[in-house]
Formats: structure tokens, sequence, C-alpha cells
């Protein structure tokens, strides 16, 4: 009897270590070049900006990140790029992470980059365990969304969502995303048997300088409703884009402009606005007919809405999509009376 319960807790102890596996810390390494833990900053107890930890897990959901307010400020999942996004104060030392169907860990951030830098991006790649009898899948997520993907010398088709999925031999495959105006982006995805990796990539404008110049010094500047800062000689992303100059106690001026290379100045000239305040915002009160939790203006998350919710908008073409992947073209003109959008 005593020999059958040994064996009995053997067996359970063993399908219990099969079951709860480690997830694996395959890298982390400085974006240099990624400038979202100061775009979207997240301020520390001593009000400076903290690091900013991109998570990938290659499609793993259910992460989580204890310890709030101690190890880290502030943890949110990003359904676009399939990340969670994690600040961390930059003096805190290390990270710790657990998931239901997985054992607890915590990464050491001297074991990989050193001491965090305030207001600096890094990229976290965490592996789930391999599967060998299943097979290699890789998918590749593109911004902007009508980006082409050449994979192993291939041309691909996108999925109705506009993902790439590749179900393939394990080994390493060249890839290549191209699309209009934006810097072609090249690597290599290595996938190992029973793998699924999840790459998502946002291509880099083109830009060019291009000096903008106003009657009013200090008037701003936003491309396609984003602040580029005031005229003067800014980097313009290449393309046609809706320019908008805008300055207190004067009616904007906006326009369609082609940004290409060698560019003439662009001179403006904004009249006072003696009569109105606000008048180019416009209300527009949008549904979601297939109850959505997220909504999307060009890509870019709506975080103050909720289904019915009024939000404001400028004057200018918007592409409105929800996490069910419906989309909507939305045409505000100046003046308009309030809108209502459903969809």
């Amino acid at each position: 009897m005593d020999m059958r319960k040994t064996i009995i807790t053997f067996l359970l102890m063993a399908v219990c270590s099969l079951q709860a596996q480690n997830l694996t810390i395959k890298s982390l390494t400085l974006l240099a070049d990624d400038n979202t833990a100061i775009e979207k900053q997240v301020l520390d107890n001593r009000q400076n900006p903290c690091a900013l930890i991109k998570v990938e897990t290659g499609g793993l959901k259910g992460l989580l990140f204890p310890n709030k307010g101690r190890d880290h400020k502030e943890n949110t999942y990003d359904e676009q790029t399939g990340q969670y996004l994690v600040y961390i104060p930059a003096a805190i030392k290390k990270l710790t992470y657990s998931h239901p169907d997985y054992l607890s860990g915590e990464i050491i951030f001297g074991d990989y980059v050193g001491k965090l830098e305030a207001g600096k991006t890094y990229l976290l790649t965490i592996e789930t365990p391999v599967n060998a009898m299943s097979g290699s899948v890789v998918v590749i997520k593109v911004n902007p969304m009508d980006a082409s993907v050449v994979f192993d010398g291939k041309a691909a088709t996108p999925t109705d969502d506009g993902v790439y999925e590749f179900t393939v031999q394990p080994g390493s495959y060249a890839y290549s995303i191209s699309a209009p105006d934006h810097l072609t982006q090249k690597g290599t995805a290595s996938v190992e048997q029973g793998e699924t990796k999840t790459l998502s990539k946002k291509l880099l404008w083109i830009r060019h300088d291009v000096n903008m110049r106003c009657n009013v010094s200090d008037a701003q500047v936003y491309v396609d409703n984003t602040f580029y800062g005031k005229v003067g000689k800014l980097s313009l992303p290449q393309g046609k884009h809706n320019i908008r100059i805008k300055a207190p106690k004067y009616l904007d001026v906006e326009e369609q402009v082609t940004i290409k290379a060698n560019m003439p100045e662009l001179s403006y000239t904004l009249k006072k606005n003696k009569n109105v305040k606000d008048v180019h915002a416009v209300d527009v009160i949008i549904y979601s007919l297939h109850q959505s939790s997220k909504m999307y203006k060009n890509q870019k998350r709506i975080k103050e809405w909720t289904n019915g919710a009024t939000i404001k908008f400028m004057p200018g073409t918007y592409y409105l999509t929800d996490d069910d992947y419906n989309e909507y073209k939305l045409v505000v003109k100046e003046g308009s009376a309030p809108m209502t959008v459903k969809f």
C-alpha cells in the first residue's frame, strides 16, 4: 500500500512537472530608435520618466506582472502589436512575471542591458516551451496594414485581417516588408520545431526636411492630426498628408500637401478669429454594432472611447476600426453639425 502511494505521488509530480513548464527569456535589447517611452510616458514616484519594456511573447496571452507599484508602475496589453507594455522606474533591477499555465519567473536587467535608462524603450522576448509534435508557424503583423511582405523569396497574401501567416519547416527564413513612402524593413525569422513565432513590424516613414513659414511665429504644425512642432524647419513624412497650421485666437489653415525630397518652402498666413471659439471641433458619436471594446482612429487607439461615446474630431478624413477589424471612413468637414457613426 505504501509502495502504491509512492508510485501515485511520483506520477502526479511528473504530470505537474510537464504541465507547469518554464517560460524562456530569449533576449532583452534597447530599442534606440523607439521613442514610445517619452511620447506616451509614465512618471515614477520622483516624477522622472519610467523606462518602457515591450514584452513580446509570440501571441501568449494572460501574462501577469505582479507587484505593481513596487517593481513597475503600469502594464497594459496592446491588441494591435500583441505586446505587453510595462513601465518600470529606472532604479528597479528586476521584473517578476507569472502565467496560469507556466511557472513564475523573473528577469534581472543587469544580466542583459545593465541598468535601465529613464525614458528609454526596450524589447523583452519571452518564448513558450516548444511542443515537438506540432508544426512550425511564423506570423507577421505589419503597420501600416497595407504593407506588402515577401517571405522566403515569395510574395505573400495576408489574411482578411491583414496578418501574414506561414506554416514552415524548422529553420531560418528571410523576409522583406515594404509600403509606399516608408523605409523597407528586412530581417530573418528563425523558427524551431513546433514553435509559433509572431513578429510585429512597424515601418518607419521616409522623412524630408521642410521649411515652414507663418505670419504667427509660434504657430503649431499638425500632420494628419499629429503634432509635429512649431513652424520652422521640420522633418515630415513623405507622401500626401493633411497639414493644419493653428495658433490661439487665429483660424486654422489646412491643406493637402505631397511631401517629397527638396521641397520648396511652405508659407501660411493665419487670420484672426474674431467671432467664434473652437470653430473646427465637431462632436462625433460612435457606436459599435459588434459591441467591440476598443476603437482606433488611423490605427491609434481612442482611449476615451466607450460604445456610444462622443469624441471631438478636427476637420479631415479618418479611418475608424474596431477590434473586430471592421472599418469606417469618416469625413469631418469644418462647421459640421454633430455626427453619429454606427458600424
